[in-house]
């Protein structure tokens, strides 16, 4: 499996963080500051993104990147990321994935000084839209799209350029990068804005909302599982997570532990390229998690017998992910699917679900019959 560091450092660092500064009653500043050293150390290892950035921010006002430096410590503030232009002026990038911004906090950075007949320019990037202050969007050195008071994170995303190979060196950087910044949720969504919202904060009434009508949609494919001899339960209002307490699965060398059933954002680095460049970034999954510190035999056996693609009843074709470590102590298996498609069949969703996971289990249950292990 290719071992995609930001992605891992994300899973690893970023829950215990976020946890922190919920105690701290201020969430999001460990993540963004995590991140923003994520995003320059990219940056400086891929100069032509680095030059893509900067021509879509500056566009006339453009000179050739030097330098980049993060948490910039100045008497007005520290600035997340500051890139140093040829021309002797400061491009001063503030990002921004939960928090909003301080008081005259763009303002203040707005006064930083660059060398004598220089410019300081100043840019916001965030998850959400944020109000800017009418003196901000009337100063020529704030830096913002024509249609919008600020830029999104899928601006950038849409900035670096395409890997055209994957091979050892940039292009594979490249390619990790925009793998990460679609599994945190910064690509663009293959799902309209009523359905993006499956992936964005749950604490929030229109999120929960939409995580809860989604989570009806799983009813039939919830039957059958109980018909099964699966117990179930809900997760995260979108998603069902099932237990089997008897059966095939509970018989292999490793039983499976549960399946977890829902929308996902795509484990891309856990599959192979010429699979990842067939999936969007959200996916319907179907994860069969092993309670076991390593992969074991029997995740890799299902992962190489797997019919791939695999086209259920309605066409939708399905692949598979390398079995991979999460929490530290538990192995995934996941086979996952376009969640567009399903999304797009309207009033035949609850069927379509049904039958694409029932697919996978039954094409599961098949696999562990002949004894592939």
């Amino acid at each position: 499996m290719e071992y995609n560091l930001f992605i891992e450092h994300h899973e690893k660092i970023q829950p215990r963080k976020m946890r922190a500064s919920r105690q701290k009653g201020a969430i999001g500043t460990g993540w963004e500051d995590d991140f923003t050293n994520i995003l320059s150390f990219y940056l400086n290892s891929d100069r032509k993104a680095l030059e893509n950035l900067c021509q879509l921010i500056l566009g006339k006002d453009y000179a050739k990147p030097m330098s980049i430096e993060t948490q910039y410590i100045t008497k007005y503030g520290r600035p997340d990321i500051v890139i140093t232009l040829a021309s002797g002026s400061l491009l001063i990038i503030e990002c921004k994935v939960d928090a909003t911004l301080q008081p005259e906090q763009l303002q203040r950075y707005l006064k930083i000084e660059s060398k004598p007949s220089a410019q300081t320019y100043v840019a916001l990037f965030s998850k959400r839209l944020i109000e800017i202050p009418e003196n901000v969007l009337e100063d020529h050195r704030y830096k913002r799209p024509e249609t919008s008071a600020h830029y999104f994170w899928t601006d950038l995303y849409g900035a670096i350029p395409r890997p055209s190979a994957y091979n050892p060196g940039t292009e594979m950087i490249r390619s990790f990068f925009l793998d990460y910044f679609g599994a945190i949720g910064f690509a663009p969504s293959s799902l309209d804005h009523h359905w993006s919202n499956l992936f964005e904060d749950r604490t929030i009434d229109q999120n929960r909302r939409v995580q809860k009508e989604f989570g009806r949609k799983l009813s039939l494919l919830r039957k059958w599982l109980k018909e099964q001899n699966y117990k179930i339960s809900s997760v995260s209002h979108s998603s069902i997570q099932s237990v089997p307490k008897s059966g095939l699965l509970t018989e292999i060398p490793v039983p499976v532990y549960l399946l977890l059933i829902g929308p996902a954002r795509a484990r891309k680095d856990c599959m192979m390229r010429s699979h990842a460049a067939q999936i969007n970034n959200e996916v319907l999954r179907v994860a069969f998690t092993f309670d076991i510190l390593e992969p074991p035999e029997i995740s890799w056996s299902l992962y190489q017998s797997f019919p791939t693609p695999m086209r259920d009843s309605n066409n939708n074709l399905w692949w598979p992910t390398k079995p991979y470590i999460y929490s530290n102590k538990r192995v995934r298996l996941e086979f996952v699917s376009n969640l567009y498609n399903f999304i797009e069949s309207g009033n035949n969703i609850e069927v379509w679900i049904k039958s694409g996971c029932v697919t996978v289990i039954d094409t599961i249950c098949e696999l562990v019959k002949t004894k592939i292990f």
